[in-house]
């Protein structure tokens, strides 16, 4: 996806109305749709020429699903509402205060803008750093022995996560 992201501090150090606040910006590039628009086309076309030389071939399904899949993923007002789902979640799981989502600053978000709450950390491969600021083992990120199974690999993720994201309110 072709999105601009502002992973630090703007310049001028606040959002607008928000004085004093940091923000984080994720942009979509102008034109993007159309970009999407032309690469479905093509894709399309040549789905249709592979069908024509090996009639067996079929991608037409898949090219739709990923239209659909993208439309979604190009709106940026569903993010709105997963991070309010996410919220919610939290909230009844009793991990409000302790888990944070970034807030939103909902007069400047549109379909293709998001900005929210900076939120300080640090990548998820940085062992280093989560080690020291989450006390994260790190067979959790992969390195290390691993976890075999993959329902207990995903929960170790999550917890992962979740200690980066109680490390960072604690800093």
């Amino acid at each position: 996806m072709d999105t601009h992201a502002t992973p630090s501090p703007p310049s001028a150090g606040a959002m607008p109305g928000l004085i004093g606040s940091v923000a984080a910006d994720l942009v979509q590039y102008p034109g993007l749709l159309g970009s999407v628009a032309a690469d479905l086309a093509t894709m399309r076309l040549l789905a249709r020429a592979a069908r024509a030389l090996f009639p067996a071939i079929r991608l037409s399904w898949l090219i739709e699903e990923l239209a659909k899949k993208l439309e979604v993923e190009l709106d940026f007002r569903n993010e709105i509402r997963n991070s309010d789902r996410f919220r919610e979640v939290l909230d009844a799981a009793g991990e409000a205060g302790r888990v944070r989502v970034p807030a939103l600053n909902r007069e400047l978000c549109t379909s293709k803008v998001l900005v929210m709450e900076w939120i300080a950390g640090c990548k998820i491969t940085d062992v280093e750093a989560l080690q020291r600021q989450a006390r994260v083992c790190a067979c959790a990120v992969g390195r290390g022995p691993t976890v075999r199974q993959g329902h207990q690999r995903m929960v170790v993720v999550v917890v992962v996560v979740v200690a980066v994201a109680v490390a960072g309110m604690q800093g």
